[in-house]
């Protein structure tokens, strides 16, 4: 890799917030708000970024060229959890190339035109077929990154998630997002902390659980305007789980407890308030096995066996599938990208020993 591909290889990011145009009709104040804070963000939070970065903003809108570095990550992660906690969402796509703005036209000073190149077209085009809210990142940037110093980030840096291209979300497309931080996903001993009375303000547990509300009633509002809006709201609730550290989960069979888990368990699982709104969505389903997969991930050994002291963990889960009808009867449709096949046999075969011995 010579220092010529370094500098030309770039972020190139189309950042759009979503919602404005809904705002626009309804109230010229809180439009003209969404726009002044989406700026006001970009402005405040590009004072880290390392030269050579370009942003060019236009209304609720603009393109970004940034360099491939930590800076940038941090940049692009800080911009999203501060405008998602005052419940301004957007959609981002990011893929690897340069930012081409190239003069058009000038008549005289009242006429000039500008274009956009290939890359920002192709930003552009990225960003229209994601159906989502956050990040979207194409692959050929992880896959250079692999190759240079930044190897060990993209780990820490990226989770999977999906989203859906029809609106009756029954057909997931896999995509790379950016980790959320513990603003939104809490820490992973949430559940204990939660129990003892813990989760109080301005600890992080609970600005991530007022952040996670704050999503779910956005959630509600866009499913009473329209349910075909609900869709952008499952691929942050997938990033959400694959950003979640389930390294300590834990279920107590005697008592039939959990002990350990992190906040996103507890809406999903746990909290009947959210799982009586969010079972009654299309798509949901996908949710709950992209949420199992990753226990899964993070309760099995070496060889890809369930770990002793963990399988109450797994059969407590399939104890609770088992009667969730809606759920189980899709598991043989999940994708292997959302729910991997070594899992989905394990998880099927405890479903079926619990239905023989229980009446």
């Amino acid at each position: 890799m010579n220092s010529q591909d370094t500098e030309k290889n770039k972020l190139v990011c189309f950042i759009d917030l979503l919602g404005t145009k809904n705002s626009s009709r309804v109230s010229v104040r809180q439009y003209n708000e969404a726009i002044q804070i989406f700026h006001k963000q970009l402005l405040e939070k590009k004072k880290n970024l390392t030269s050579g970065y370009r942003i060019s903003g236009f209304s609720d809108s603009a393109f970004l060229e940034l360099n491939i570095d930590k800076e940038s990550f941090k940049f692009l992660i800080d911009l999203r959890e501060t405008l998602f906690a005052k419940e301004y969402y957007f959609k981002c796509s990011v893929i690897l190339g340069e930012l081409q703005m190239i003069s058009g036209l000038k008549d005289d000073e009242n006429y000039m035109s500008v274009r956009f190149g290939a890359e920002c077209v192709n930003t552009y085009l990225l960003h229209e077929s994601f159906k989502g809210i956050g990040y979207i990142f194409e692959e050929k940037i992880i896959e250079y990154m692999q190759g240079t110093e930044f190897l060990d980030l993209v780990k820490n840096l990226f989770v999977k998630s999906f989203y859906f291209l029809s609106d009756n979300m029954s057909d997931p497309i896999g995509y790379s997002d950016l980790k959320y931080n513990e603003r939104f996903v809490g820490e992973k001993e949430f559940l204990i902390k939660f129990n003892e009375g813990e989760v109080v303000e301005p600890k992080v547990n609970h600005l991530a659980y007022m952040n996670f509300n704050s999503l779910l009633k956005s959630l509600i509002i866009a499913r009473t305007k329209s349910k075909k809006y609900v869709k952008y709201y499952m691929p942050v609730i997938v990033s959400l789980i694959n950003s979640s550290d389930f390294s300590e989960i834990e279920y107590n069979r005697a008592k039939n407890v959990w002990i350990c888990a992190p906040l996103v368990f507890f809406k999903i699982f746990l909290d009947k308030v959210f799982e009586k709104r969010f079972l009654d969505i299309a798509g949901s389903e996908y949710v709950y096995y992209a949420l199992i997969n990753k226990i899964y991930d993070s309760v099995i050994d070496e060889y890809g066996f369930v770990i002793e002291d963990r399988i109450d963990v797994v059969e407590a889960l399939a104890k609770k599938i088992v009667k969730k009808k809606k759920i189980k009867e899709l598991i043989s449709e999940i994708p292997e990208f959302v729910f991997k096949e070594k899992f989905r046999a394990d998880f099927i075969g405890r479903m079926a020993n619990i239905e023989m011995t229980e009446i």
